[in-house]
């Protein structure tokens, strides 16, 4: 082990060398590759890494986003010149947040390791991008070079996914019977193969959550991530970018292609919030054809859905065991809602409940609402552009406010903070923004 070790370092450094050294280019196009495939294929990477190194090693080399931060706080501080008003005030919200919710947690008594774990699923996605705008990290990188990235990107995912179901079915999983006699020993040897990560998490933590793998007989596929919603989610954000591009695009049926290889994925995954993106990005798109789009809007059409979700779910009982359930955590909100939070590291902000609206109320207590006009004010930046030029990047900035759409209703019943469609969707954003200042400038 101490040999592997010590190989994994050394190819380390030399990967995080390169990777530093890319960012300092004139045209940042390698960055935002590695950037956005370190986003991507997080899990898959440093998860099998594990098997070959050390935990310390292991949690030294997969610490890639705060050596990037760190790195732009550097550069940020020796900067010279105006920052861009709007892109301050978020900053400048994002450090509020993380010192009330840190010192929040040490006052409470909370693990550091935990307060910092969920820092950096709630607030570094949004910082990591925003410090490489402030540095110019997305320089140069036209979006016909990033549409070329995320066709690429899907038919990879999609492929691997395809390739997912179809070894399951070789392997007869559909014969599988939960609770059977040889349940146990037949679908270790089968998920074992089907799912890259069986190993990592073990049978003890898999096998009870059958439902969350198998449905009617089939394998709900992951991809490259360990979770179907996820790999889901994430075919919502590309399909949302997809359905803003044939909104402007003159070759139409090439994007309708690109859209059915994404509905497959979607499919292949037999998760329903993947199709929420489609539905929810196609109202947006809708009324964006109508007049120019408002921000009431994109956040009231997702509120007006929870909305009827949650009669449908009370009034009529309409929904499986799993939803029904939330209903259940929500009650628990206003029983245990603190004023003033519990802070980041509270288990009751990172592993408690399935919504991600109560998981931060839990955490920042009344500035929730705080972490809720951080996301209002990037929403509004993104609008604020499309409302004023029509260009090259407006496929970009629908498909985006869709998306935002569909986080919103996502929010209520999903904790998907900081899972890679969000750090990626968050990624684009300021991509999509600093596109925008730089078109401006010259």
């Amino acid at each position: 082990m101490f040999k592997s070790d010590l190989f994994f370092l050394f190819g380390g450094f030399f990967f995080y060398v390169i990777f530093l050294y890319s960012f300092t280019k004139e045209k940042k196009t390698l960055f935002f590759v590695i950037c956005c495939s370190l986003i991507i294929l997080h899990d898959f990477i440093f998860i099998n890494l594990s098997y070959y190194t050390s935990e310390l090693v292991t949690f030294l080399l997969k610490a890639w986003q705060e050596y990037l931060t760190l790195f732009l706080m550097f550069l940020l501080l020796k900067r010279k010149g105006k920052i861009n008003k709007d892109i301050f005030i978020i900053l400048l919200m994002l450090i509020g947040l993380s010192f009330y919710g840190i010192i929040l947690s040490v006052i409470n008594g909370m693990p550091l390791k935990e307060t910092i774990l969920s820092w950096r699923m709630y607030l570094l996605p949004i910082l990591l991008p925003c410090l490489v705008y402030l540095n110019d990290g997305f320089k140069n990188v036209n979006t016909a070079f990033f549409y070329k990235f995320l066709k690429t990107t899907l038919f990879i995912l999609v492929l691997f996914a395809l390739y997912q179901n179809l070894l399951f079915k070789f392997l007869n999983g559909g014969q599988l019977t939960f609770l059977s006699k040889n349940f146990r020993s037949e679908a270790g040897t089968i998920l074992k193969k089907a799912l890259w990560f069986y190993e990592y998490f073990g049978a003890d933590y898999i096998l009870p959550r059958w439902f969350n793998m198998i449905r009617n007989g089939n394998i709900r596929a992951t991809s490259f991530f360990v979770s179907p919603i996820i790999f889901a989610q994430f075919l919502g954000v590309i399909g949302s970018i997809l359905m803003g591009k044939f909104l402007y695009s003159k070759r139409k049926i090439n994007v309708l292609i690109m859209l059915a290889i994404t509905f497959f994925g979607i499919y292949l995954a037999q998760v329903r919030a993947g199709f929420i993106f489609f539905i929810i990005t196609f109202f947006i798109i809708y009324f964006n054809r109508k007049t120019k789009i408002k921000n009431y809007v994109i956040i009231g059409l997702p509120l007006l859905l929870v909305g009827i979700t949650f009669i449908g779910l009370i009034l009529f009982k309409v929904g499986d065991a799993s939803t029904l359930g939330r209903l259940v955590q929500y009650s628990e909100l206003f029983k245990g809602f603190k004023f003033i939070g519990y802070g980041l590291g509270s288990p009751r902000s990172i592993i408690s409940y399935d919504s991600l609206i109560i998981s931060v109320f839990f955490a920042f207590g009344i500035f929730a609402f705080l972490y809720f006009k951080l996301h209002l004010n990037i929403l509004k930046s993104v609008n604020r552009f499309h409302q004023v030029v029509i260009d090259e990047y407006s496929f970009l900035a629908i498909g985006l406010m869709g998306a935002f759409s569909a986080f919103v209703y996502i929010s209520f019943f999903h904790f998907s903070i900081g899972s890679a469609p969000i750090r990626f969707f968050y990624f684009i954003v300021f991509y999509y923004l600093y596109k925008n200042y730089e078109s401006r400038e010259h």
